[in-house]
């Protein structure tokens, strides 16, 4: 009988029990907690039984059977040490023992997986960021400066372009708001406004020893009426190694109407992208 169609089912399956192992895991551990209780509740009257059995013997010195009816009243009992009582009493708890011991081999690997996947993802985008400056440096050192710029500009315009930004204001010169873009989000701003953006996130910065990327969000907007950050832009962010410059690209909407695309750099002038476990100093 061939069974070659079973192979992709298998693999298919495998993969997703691995892609999914933390949940897994975490579900296997709370089931079993639980479960370890109910046994643990339902081994407790035999338990109690058993201890008043174990008493009566020790103080009458009769092994009877158990259920027996004893003739010594309760205060005369002697009660049992604490080996004894585990002895005569643990037999009973080993099923909610050993879901216990189960639910935190559970719990235990479930943490394992997330953290040894939190390594994994912290050192590929480290790796990621080192190769994208020394991609920007070679671009720089082939071209020049101004070419670089001239590229970055160009993305600037096309992502404007995508924006769909369109208006029929008149702008005037001077500290002016605009229509601006960051991370693809429309905003309202001006030069100086960014400016003074960039210097109190480079204060949160200093005072913090980081700066998460919906923090510079509301530096630029600070009334939020625009900018909505992300669910996880708060988890990444730029650490204290490098201090963030607002680099400010004018380019021309619908309309010829004038944009200001905002990104984030370094002193040296390179994109600096934000990124995961910006809270832990490296």
């Amino acid at each position: 009988m061939n069974l070659t169609w079973l192979k992709p089912l298998v693999n298919r399956a495998r993969l997703t029990l691995v892609r999914n192992a933390p949940h897994i895991l975490m579900g296997m551990g709370t089931v079993s907690s639980i479960t370890s209780v109910i046994f643990a509740v339902k081994a407790t009257p035999a338990a109690m039984q058993a201890k008043k059995d174990a008493e009566f013997r020790k103080s009458s010195g009769e092994e009877l059977a158990d259920g027996a009816v004893y003739g010594i009243f309760k205060n005369d009992l002697v009660k049992l040490t604490p080996l004894e009582l585990i002895k005569t009493c643990g037999k009973y708890y080993i099923p909610a023992l050993g879901m216990e011991v189960f639910s935190l081999i559970c719990l235990w690997g479930a943490h394992g997986i997330d953290i040894k996947r939190q390594a994994i993802l912290a050192s590929v985008a480290s790796t990621a960021e080192t190769a994208l400056q020394e991609y920007q440096h070679k671009v720089i050192e082939m071209i020049g400066d101004k070419g670089e710029r001239e590229v970055r500009k160009s993305i600037a315009q096309d992502h404007v372009n995508a924006s769909q930004i369109n208006s029929t204001t008149v702008f005037l010169p001077g500290d002016t708001d605009y229509w601006c873009l960051y991370d693809d989000q429309k905003f309202r701003g001006s030069y100086l406004s960014i400016k003074n953006a960039q210097n109190d996130a480079n204060e949160e910065m200093i005072q913090n020893m980081y700066l998460s990327k919906t923090e510079l969000m509301w530096f630029l907007d600070p009334e939020r009426k625009y900018l909505k950050p992300g669910p996880n832009d708060g988890q990444i962010g730029w650490n204290l190694d490098r201090l963030i410059r607002l680099d400010i690209k004018p380019t021309i909407g619908e309309n010829n109407m004038p944009v200001l695309v905002v990104t984030v750099e370094d002193k040296n002038g390179l994109e600096y992208l934000p990124k995961a476990g910006f809270c832990m100093m490296h």
